[in-house]
């Protein structure tokens, strides 16, 4: 299988960082895990991932705080923002006026094709390299 890419999942929900990981790794992209937005910062430096998916409501540092100091930092890797809970999303987008929006969104309960095809369209990687 040709190499697709590392994605970075961030949720504190266990199941649904196994659901995501399995899902992706399925589809050949390597994975790694964060279950919260402190865990997440210390992974892009040592995974160096090409997509980041990203929960919102976590402890120790929100999906919110972890992508505003992401993109304060000048961080560019394309972030999906995964939610289940709608007001959290609205929540979200007044919040982060001054930084750029995310370039996609989905609510949970995801949908497997949805989403494989949201990591596909952003997914910007070299597919000559391979995995480290």
């Amino acid at each position: 299988m040709d190499y697709k890419g590392k994605v970075l999942v961030v949720d504190d929900e266990k199941d649904t960082r196994t659901f995501f990981t399995t899902l992706l790794s399925d589809q050949g992209y390597e994975v790694a895990e964060a279950e919260n937005g402190v865990e997440a910062m210390e992974k892009l430096e040592t995974f160096q991932p090409d997509l980041v998916t990203l929960d919102l409501s976590m402890p120790e540092k929100s999906g919110l705080g972890f992508y505003r100091d992401v993109r304060e930092a000048g961080g560019d890797v394309p972030v999906i923002i995964i939610t289940g809970i709608v007001s959290d999303m609205k929540q979200f987008i007044e919040k982060q006026r001054k930084v750029p929006p995310p370039e996609g969104y989905l609510g949970k309960p995801v949908d497997q094709k949805e989403m494989l095809a949201l990591v596909e369209r952003l997914m910007k990687v070299d597919t000559n390299r391979q995995p480290a």
